[in-house]
């Protein structure tokens, strides 16, 4: 069920590819969907796919109890969905707009809860990073992308990243900078 209902939130029949969506074959076998031995549903990857999000995804996002990776690119969706602050599996996100559509809007205070992550990829015209997201102690990489076209500010600032004492990868790329990485 939670599954469908991301299809519905995300426009799954317009999708470029939906292949065995909605079909009684097992949900290991719908494009873009791996599950455990168990069969429980682990990660959701898609890249490109026409995707399109104006709201929030559906609150039975939360259903998926061992959702570990969840990979929205290039798709066209209007803000960071908020169900996702409920899954408290979940190990990598990562959510882009579309190369000429910019995810635009506030990368949330609510990140800072997701504490599992090892990996965060935020791709979108951002005017700062909350300082919250140095509660994420378990990243190893932290990418944030601005728009390529124009670049971004980040409000000329950026958190003291100082107690994110795993991370191995920093990437913040397309905004203008000019000021020290602390």
């Amino acid at each position: 069920e939670a599954l469908m209902d991301f299809y519905n939130a995300t426009g799954g029949d317009n999708w470029d590819d939906n292949t065995n969506w909605g079909s009684d074959k097992p949900v290991s076998e719908w494009y873009g969907v791996s599950v455990d031995g168990m069969g429980c549903v682990t990660e959701l990857i898609f890249y490109g796919n026409n995707l399109v999000c104006a709201d929030d995804l559906q609150a039975s996002m939360e259903n998926l109890k061992k959702l570990r990776t969840l990979i929205l690119l290039e798709g066209d969706y209007q803000k960071i969905p908020e169900v996702i602050r409920n899954i408290g599996s979940l190990e990598y996100f990562s959510i882009s707009g579309g190369a000429y559509t910019p995810l635009e809007c506030v990368i949330p205070d609510w990140i800072g809860e997701l504490t599992n992550l090892n990996t965060l990829g935020l791709s979108g015209d951002f005017p700062a990073i909350p300082d919250e997201i140095t509660n994420l102690t378990n990243l190893t990489s932290l990418g944030i992308s601005g728009p390529w076209t124009v670049g971004g500010d980040l409000g000329g600032k950026l958190p003291d990243l100082s107690n994110l004492n795993k991370l191995k990868s920093l990437s913040i790329i397309y905004y203008k900078l000019d000021i020290e990485i602390p």
